[in-house]
């Protein structure tokens, strides 16, 4: 393990060293307390080396940008953190508005950390006015302060507190609410990292109705945790619902950069049975797209939680899919009441206003 006090890749008068934390999920414990899941990584802003700087001219060769439209403070921007350097070691201290603070693991080689503690009720109460208001179904936000041991970097991040009972929207990022064209690599990498982040049309008004019925949103997304401030940017300016983001484990190494976004992109399954398992009694709205492997990840969920998944909602991208959608998934009878397609926002509210009805009722 790494000295952080002492190790000279990890100077703690750094500046360049960031700590991100991502937003916390708070459940009901058995207490009536709440029990908080915290996650971030360390990661530190330096000088690109020369391997790196090589392999993001490869990258730029690969998305052949033009180079008049080519836009160098974005695409250092963007990958920014991708060549950033990771550390174990740390051990971040989480500190919470009524004083109270606490350690979290250590820092693993890839710089992640996470923790997980108790938020007492009478500090809910306090800070709401009355915490049956949490209870009623309104998320509620807390800053959480991350400090690094000896080096003062300090980050932060809203917990959202969720109820046992009500319904929660589980969506995909990528061709589903963002435009990135992830089956063709080359207009996937230029939306990634040489042009602006594009909201899907309507879609974030489409969501918050939802929201305005008490829907709360988790984020799910195959994309690299590298992306998650341009990705919580898009969110908060084209004025989505706010909610959890969970962004996938990614470590760049040198000879890995061609891997970087695969078609066969992995991790949303193991996030989603998370949720489905820390909320048994909430019902499951899961959003996603066709071209991807959202329909098959979120099928094989659905057959084995019927009663916590309402609906599959999959925006078509082309409308052969559709058909080939109700050709093989429709044949069970579990799916058959629950996948459902649209092609745009309006029709998303169309065909997800019956199982917002149902949604509601108890599991």
């Amino acid at each position: 393990m790494a000295d952080p006090t002492t190790d000279d890749q990890t100077d703690p008068s750094d500046p360049g060293w960031r700590i991100l934390a991502f937003p916390a999920l708070g459940r009901r414990s058995g207490e009536g307390d709440w029990r908080v899941e915290l996650e971030g990584v360390i990661y530190q802003s330096r000088e690109i080396g020369l391997r790196k700087r090589m392999l993001l001219r490869v990258l730029r060769r690969v998305m052949k940008v033009d180079p008049a439209e080519f836009d160098p403070q974005l695409f250092r921007s963007r990958v920014e953190a991708f060549v950033g350097t990771t550390d174990k070691g740390w051990q971040p201290i989480v500190s919470l508005a009524d004083g109270s603070a606490l350690r979290t693991r250590r820092t693993r080689s890839n710089g992640r950390f996470s923790g997980a503690f108790r938020l007492p009720a009478s500090v809910v109460a306090e800070r709401t006015g009355n915490s049956a208001n949490v209870a009623d179904g309104a998320a509620s936000r807390f800053e959480v302060r991350v400090t690094g041991d000896a080096r003062g970097t300090v980050g932060s991040a809203p917990i959202f507190l969720v109820p046992d009972r009500g319904v929660s929207v589980v969506s995909d990022i990528d061709d589903t609410i963002k435009h990135t064209d992830v089956r063709q690599r080359r207009e996937m990498l230029l939306n990634t990292f040489a042009r602006p982040f594009a909201p899907v049309d309507g879609m974030a008004r489409a969501y918050r109705r939802l929201a305005e019925q008490q829907v709360f949103f988790h984020y799910v997304s195959s994309s690299p945790w590298q992306l998650f401030t341009p990705l919580d940017a898009l969110l908060r300016e084209a004025e989505f619902p706010a909610g959890t983001i969970h962004l996938r484990n990614y470590r760049l190494r040198d000879h890995m950069l061609r891997r970087v976004f695969l078609l066969h992109r992995r991790g949303k399954g193991g996030v989603i049975r998370h949720l489905l398992e820390s909320f048994p009694r909430r019902r499951f709205l899961l959003v996603g797209d066709s071209g991807e492997r959202d329909p098959k990840i979120y099928c094989k969920l659905a057959l084995k939680h019927p009663r916590q998944i309402a609906a599959i909602l999959i925006r078509v991208l082309d409308e052969e899919h559709r058909r080939r959608l109700a050709e093989r998934w429709n044949r069970s009878p579990i799916l058959a009441s629950r996948l459902v397609t649209f092609a745009d926002a309006d029709e998303f509210l169309e065909r997800s206003a019956p199982f917002l009805a149902s949604g509601a009722a108890t599991v």
